[in-house]
């Protein structure tokens, strides 16, 4: 009888694989997304126990999950995997919830329902890693911060961790954590596995969440000093242990791509040694992460903010690259369900310091919320009319294109998608679903 039901199950796991590989190609036909969600759905609605079935013969499982640099850092460890010939399954495009989850894994299925791959690298959303961990078991978990962020989707900061140290007793994988950020180090205190950590030396660190100091006895620390930026550069110094020490150079500059990188480190070292920091001179930025875009005499730079925290981090990179040379900022602000539709996290930008010592050429706001965000830089001691409110795309590539100075474009998740979306019709960009390996 078990053997009837299991070929049952295997019966309905091919259906669903099969539907959801011809609504992934509909949706790429149709120019409906990039197939990264949609063949996923049926899954998630449906039949979740199917990724079980289809990720039993994968030999190795990380999640990357956390509030700020789970798409960089999953890019990274993907470079990393590359470059030392190993292939992986990974949810390009920073689709990471439970659907997203499931379309990169069966974009990456044969249909006699194999892996191609025997690395699965997947960056988790919050809330849905304890749900994933029902249906699949990761060797390895990287934490990489908890700040607040989207208060109506996540509620406060506890329920976050909450979901962590659910997903760390289900599976009791070798957990990487940001050593830095003590507040997260909650979801690990009493956890009796391995425990990585890393850890940046740095005036300019993020304003983690406040928490008690807690002592946790890592199994391994990696941590990052000596920052210096160079033009086209940023090199440190990283420590392993205390014991061993290299040199590292990356085209990802600003603290916040330290993290992300010494997070990647922390779970490749011990597979691929000293192969790793070799890896990290020919990487380049996730789209909107830093994203380079020419347009006429311009270049647009395109960042990813999603929180206070995120937007402090761009901000004061901002800083370290002009000084005191005058800049084109342009901050693009929606309230769609990706985004979160409470804005008030706006006011808890740290927007007056940066303008104390930023001097600006010209600063344009827009999108949805476009108006608000006018409002908090009016409130920040800004001099500002409503000119300098873009209302739709054509003032936005207008304005861009009648610069010669490199423009910032700092936008939430749909604006950015909508804004590659209208500046891919005049410039040619690389296919979201195509970045990070």
């Amino acid at each position: 009888m078990l053997s009837i039901i299991d070929s049952l199950r295997w019966l309905v796991a091919l259906i669903l694989v099969v539907l959801a590989k011809f609504s992934g190609f509909l949706s790429r036909w149709f120019h409906y997304g990039n197939g990264t969600a949609l063949p996923g759905y049926l899954i998630e609605r449906y039949a979740k126990w199917v990724l079980t079935i289809l990720t039993r013969d994968i030999s190795e499982i990380i999640f990357i999950s956390g509030t700020n640099g789970k798409t960089t850092t999953r890019a990274i460890i993907n470079h990393i995997y590359t470059s030392n010939g190993i292939a992986t399954i990974s949810n390009l495009g920073g689709a990471n919830i439970f659907r997203g989850v499931a379309s990169a894994i069966i974009n990456n299925t044969t249909w006699r329902l194999q892996p191609k791959h025997q690395t699965l690298v997947l960056e988790v959303e919050e809330a849905t890693l304890p749900i994933l961990c029902d249906y699949l078991c990761p060797q390895t978990l990287v934490l990489t911060n908890v700040f607040r962020d989207q208060l109506d989707a996540y509620g406060e900061i506890d329920k976050t961790l909450g979901y962590f140290r659910s997903a760390i007793q289900k599976t009791k994988p070798l957990v990487i954590v940001n050593a830095d950020d003590h507040k997260l180090l909650e979801c690990v205190y009493d956890y009796t596995g391995q425990i990585y950590g890393f850890s940046v030396d740095s005036p300019n660190k993020p304003k983690f969440e406040l928490a008690k100091p807690t002592s946790i006895n890592f199994t391994k620390i990696f941590w990052a000093t000596n920052l210096k930026t160079e033009p086209e550069r940023q090199i440190f110094d990283l420590i392993i242990n205390n014991n061993q020490s290299y040199i590292v150079h990356t085209n990802l500059k600003g603290i916040y791509n330290v993290y992300n990188i010494l997070a990647a480190i922390s779970c490749t070292y011990d597979k691929f040694g000293e192969s790793v920091i070799k890896t990290l001179d020919t990487l380049t930025p996730v789209f909107g992460r830093g994203e380079l875009i020419s347009l006429g005499a311009t270049t647009i730079n395109l960042f990813l903010v999603k929180n206070p925290a995120g937007f402090d981090q761009v901000l004061t990179f901002l800083h370290q690259e002009n000084q005191n040379k005058p800049i084109n900022l342009v901050i693009l602000i929606n309230d769609q369900i990706a985004d979160g539709r409470d804005v008030s996290w706006l006011w808890d930008i740290h927007l007056e310091e940066f303008l104390a010592k930023q001097p600006l050429k010209n600063l344009k706001t827009g999108g949805l919320r476009g108006l608000d965000m006018l409002l908090r830089c009016q409130q920040a001691g800004i001099s500002v009319t409503l000119e300098d409110f873009l209302p739709n795309w054509q003032t936005l590539l207008d304005f861009c294109k009648q610069q010669t100075e490199p423009v910032y474009i700092l936008c939430t998740y749909t604006a950015l998608l909508e804004f590659r979306k209208e500046i891919n019709r005049l410039v040619k960009l690389k296919d979201i679903d195509s970045f990070g390996n």
